[in-house]
């Protein structure tokens, strides 16, 4: 949880695999034919709608660019849920800004990695403010 965030599902319900790499191949696919990177602006504008700027300095398009790579590295890889979930969470918590010396635990970061998957899955073009 950062900034009030909460996850809109229960954090042991995700989208299923198969529902993760039809997202996956639509965008590669979008990425063939336009030549940008349909994934990473998804990611993006997802970033922005759970509050990410309020978590660090760091872009939301720059963080969208590493969270797209261990997307790709699930779908292509090791297909795992659950460790793409933990993978996410973790890549939120080490860019996560700590402006008073303190960090918390990367399990809190598990709502938001959960909510990111959710949409990403969910969305066709999300406006998701």
């Amino acid at each position: 949880m950062f900034n009030g965030y909460q996850s809109q599902t229960h954090p042991g319900i995700m989208p299923s695999f198969d529902e993760l790499a039809a997202r996956h191949r639509r965008d590669a696919a979008d990425d063939a034919e336009s030549g940008s990177f349909a994934a990473e602006h998804r990611l993006t504008r997802i970033l922005d709608s759970i509050g990410w700027r309020a978590a660090s300095d760091e872009s939301s398009e720059e963080v969208a660019k590493y969270l797209a790579q261990i997307v790709g590295a699930c779908v292509a890889g090791h297909r795992d849920l659950e460790r793409l979930r933990t993978d996410l969470a973790t890549c939120l918590w080490q860019y996560a800004d700590h402006l008073d010396g303190s960090i918390a635990p990367r399990e809190d970061w598990d709502p938001a990695a959960a909510r990111i998957v959710e949409l990403y899955v969910a969305t066709e073009d999300p406006d998701l403010r």
